[in-house]
């Protein structure tokens, strides 16, 4: 499961990076016009030098320029957002979120660039574990901008902090916004998973393999006991199949190989092919397994073993065994 991502300050630049005209490069009106043409002649090459010195990580100047703008327009929203995330940019948390406040201050029409100063502002303090208050902004940035990325940032804050329903509901949402992001699949996934919702669990984690993967490749059927190595790159998913009598009680694991980079899942099909169970990061750590799971019929099961989100590359070794009815 991957953890919540701050937003990229590179991303968040271009909401400064947008060109500044003279009307918005000058202050209310407290004097004559050539007055304020003369000021908007000089606010608006500092506004275009601090966005490009952003955008190439020179913070420093950033900040230098961003600050001599203000001076000159005080009311400009993205002016306080630049300099935020300039301070971002030499880790000063707090002295972004005291911009980011006043680029919400002053810039109170704007609604697609208050969303913006909202998500930017809730990853933030979700990153300094003030969670309920990153969750209030994403709300109010959802308010102004029902856009599909922001429904997964706050569903992933859900997930972290256990809230799985309201995840999952965020997770719908963001599907039909997003119908294309596969790993959104994975996520939903994770939240039926909690809430032991096993079989949607599964048909999500297996769309996910579906929609990230090639055609599984066929591997030889699964003996009882019998340990298979796999090798995994990105895109790969295996279909190993495996005789199985109803009331038999599976084990099935899937482990990485130490030092590697490859995050395994499982997702076990009966034999009408239909996904009935699955995992990713049994335990707290990468390797996937299903334990104790009472076969339905008798018949051909088959073990899709994929990857997930934490990494593609490596061996992955697999096996199954079987408990007698009467054992478990």
């Amino acid at each position: 499961m991957r953890v919540l991502a701050a937003v990229s300050l590179l991303t968040m630049a271009l909401v400064v990076a947008a060109p500044l005209t003279a009307q918005q490069a000058t202050p209310e009106p407290t004097g004559s016009a050539d007055g304020q043409a003369q000021i908007a002649a000089l606010a608006i090459p500092l506004y275009e030098r601090a966005g490009a010195a952003l955008q190439s990580r020179e913070y420093e100047r950033a900040m230098l320029d961003f600050s001599l703008f203000i001076l000159l327009n005080p009311t400009s929203g993205q002016a306080y957002f630049g300099r935020a995330l300039s301070h971002l940019g030499q880790n000063d948390l707090d002295g972004a979120l005291v911009d980011l406040e006043q680029a919400l201050a002053v810039a109170p029409d704007e609604l697609a660039f208050r969303a913006s100063v909202h998500r930017l502002r809730a990853s933030l303090l979700a990153s300094a574990g003030r969670e309920e208050q990153a969750l209030d902004d994403y709300t109010q940035a959802l308010e102004l901008a029902p856009e599909g990325d922001i429904y997964v940032d706050r569903a992933l804050l859900y997930l972290r902090t256990r809230m799985f329903s309201l995840a999952l509901a965020d997770l719908d949402r963001a599907l039909e916004l997003l119908p294309e992001d596969a790993d959104l699949y994975n996520y939903r996934a994770f939240a039926y998973a909690a809430l032991a919702r096993d079989a949607d669990a599964a048909r999500d984690y297996q769309r996910f393999l579906q929609a990230t993967a090639g055609a599984p490749v066929e591997g030889d059927a699964l003996a009882p006991g019998e340990f298979v190595v796999l090798q995994f790159e990105q895109g790969v998913v295996y279909s190993l199949p495996f005789e199985g009598r109803a009331g038999q009680v599976l084990n099935a694991v899937a482990l990485a190989r130490p030092e590697t980079e490859v995050d395994p899942l499982l997702v076990l099909l009966d034999p009408d092919g239909e996904p009935i169970s699955a995992n990713d990061d049994r335990g707290g750590g990468v390797d996937a397994g299903i334990g104790g799971l009472r076969l339905p019929v008798d018949g051909t099961y088959m073990l899709l073993v994929g990857h997930s989100l934490g990494g593609a590359q490596g061996e992955v070794g697999v096996a199954i065994e079987f408990e007698d009815a009467g054992d478990s």
